[in-house]
């Protein structure tokens, strides 16, 4: 007779297993992110990404109506939690070494659907696609992809106001975001690029049509409409804006009625995209509120411990390597020996506000104000250098932080190498504020190469971290102001002459590859 076995007991009961496997991954989690959350969270506190506070409480409640979709349709396959846990690691590395926070941001983003994924299986993330991709609205575009498109939004809204006033049958005459009706000016800055609108309206469309239309491509069409609604009813308020402070003053334009009529284009805009929605779904046989509801399995599948563990270990792992030591900075020369005498500007050196300082988050830096003895214009030097560059600190165009409170950007772009000034390209703003005109030029020194392209600095960095274990780069800022009379040639001379005399010098103070000059 053989005596019947039964099963060994574990040495740890599954759940508590389980429990233990989650409470490391997470533990994890939070180590690695401990610097970016506050980040996160921090960059809703403006006006420009308020939207982003609902995002957790409209996932949520997307889940919980979800919750029988979820149990019918997950199950114990984690190839998809897998993919996601690599793709975290993947956004960490770039956004952490490439200085981009939105990486990081988005690595946060894909950590939480891999541990998902783990829970609930791939069916289950494919039950909860809706919620995965709305959480992505919680995440703020980077600086310079934000200005660039708020630029572009402001020259747009411009051009659209401008026709819609000449259709009203009001004269008016528009250069780049200047709205000029004779006895008044409207400046259309980045509050009024409609940026702001569009992305909560993306949001809502998102909504609308998952909740009232059945068909994926009448809400795709709906998520395309949001786009030029948005921008017409923005453009609409300036419209308005401007005749009604041609016909009651400029007070109009500031002030109550401002922020009033900033809701007042959110709140049409809802309505148009509801109408819209209310279209589309006359076309659309197969109305839904939300997807079928069928009868659910009795449970959810089992985590898988495996899984959980990996995770746990993945976070620690990239944990242990972003706190890793870089290589060893070439030796450099303090800010504070910059020579303020160079040819015929004369110069005085000037302290950033803390805050300002906390804000650049620069490791050295010169900030001056020199005066030309021959033409009197002004001229403004900002070089800060930073010992490494991560998602917390990093150098950034100016367009992310301009000189001066009320400037406007009246044009961009980029100036080829100039013989005798610069071998390289420099990226030009003009400024403009109340009659004052500046000329301003820019670009990245970064480990012995000077680059303008805000994309390209980016994949630099990653690069060289990877490579040479170094982030240190520096953002160089020449500015003048015009005199009455001065062309914007003159201004760019003034520049290139001051170029001219401290690329010399840069490299004492912003280490090249090797230490020395731009190779």
């Amino acid at each position: 007779m053989h005596a019947s076995s039964s099963p060994v007991a574990p040495i740890i009961p599954r759940p508590l297993l389980l429990l233990s496997l989650l409470a490391l991954a997470l533990a994890a989690w939070g180590w690695l992110y401990r610097t970016y959350l506050p980040m996160l969270v921090g960059s809703w506190q403006g006006e420009d990404h308020s939207y982003a506070w609902f995002v957790p409480a409209v996932v949520v409640w997307l889940g919980w109506t979800l919750r029988e979709r979820l149990r019918r349709l997950a199950d114990e396959r984690y190839s998809a939690a897998a993919l996601w846990l690599v793709a975290a690691a993947v956004l960490f590395v770039a956004g952490k070494f490439g200085s981009i926070k939105m990486l990081v941001f988005a690595s946060i983003w894909a950590s939480l659907v891999a541990f998902t994924g783990f829970l609930v299986g791939n069916g289950g993330l494919k039950a909860l696609r809706m919620p995965v991709i709305v959480a992505l609205f919680a995440i703020p575009l980077p600086p310079f992809l934000y200005n660039n498109i708020s630029f572009q939004l402001r020259l747009l809204s411009s051009a659209l106001a401008e026709w819609m006033l000449r259709l009203a049958g009001v004269p008016v005459f528009r250069e780049g975001n200047i709205i000029d009706l004779g006895l008044i000016t409207l400046d259309v800055v980045d509050a009024c690029s409609g940026l702001r609108y569009l992305i909560p309206t993306l949001l809502m469309a998102l909504l609308v049509g998952w909740m009232f239309l059945g068909r994926n491509r009448l809400r795709l069409v709906l998520f395309l409409l949001a786009f030029p609604i948005s921008i017409f009813a923005n453009a609409f308020r300036i419209m308005l804006t401007g005749v009604l402070a041609r016909l009651l003053g400029p007070t109009v334009a500031e002030g109550f009625f401002h922020d009033f009529s900033s809701w007042l284009v959110y709140v049409v805009a809802l309505v148009v995209l509801f109408a819209g929605c209310r279209l589309l779904a006359i076309w659309d046989r197969e109305q839904n509120t939300i997807p079928a509801r069928e009868k659910a399995a009795p449970t959810l599948p089992r985590p898988h411990p495996a899984g959980l563990f990996v995770a746990g270990l993945c976070l620690f792992a990239l944990s242990f390597m972003s706190a890793a030591g870089s290589a060893s900075l070439p030796p450099r020369a303090s800010f504070a020996a910059f020579p303020l005498e160079l040819g015929p500007w004369e110069g005085s050196r000037l302290t950033l506000e803390p805050e300002v300082q906390r804000s650049l988050g620069a490791s050295d830096y010169v900030h001056a104000t020199f005066r030309n003895i021959e033409s009197g214009n002004p001229l403004y030097l900002l070089v800060s250098w930073y010992a490494a560059q991560d998602g917390t600190n990093s150098a950034h165009a100016p367009t992310s932080c301009m000189l001066g409170s009320g400037w406007s950007v009246t044009g961009r772009s980029n100036l080829p190498p100039r013989d005798g000034v610069r071998d390289f390209p420099v990226g030009r703003i003009l400024l403009e504020k109340g009659g004052n005109r500046i000329v301003a030029n820019y670009w990245f020194e970064q480990r012995g190469r000077a680059v303008t392209n805000e994309f390209l600095n980016k994949w630099l960095l990653l690069w060289d971290a990877l490579t040479l274990g170094r982030t240190d780069g520096a953002l160089v800022r020449v500015e003048v102001l015009l005199r009455p009379g001065q062309s914007v040639d003159d201004g760019q001379n003034l520049v290139d002459d001051m170029v001219s005399r401290i690329v010399p010098l840069l490299p004492d103070y912003v280490p090249g590859r090797d230490g020395g000059n731009k190779g």
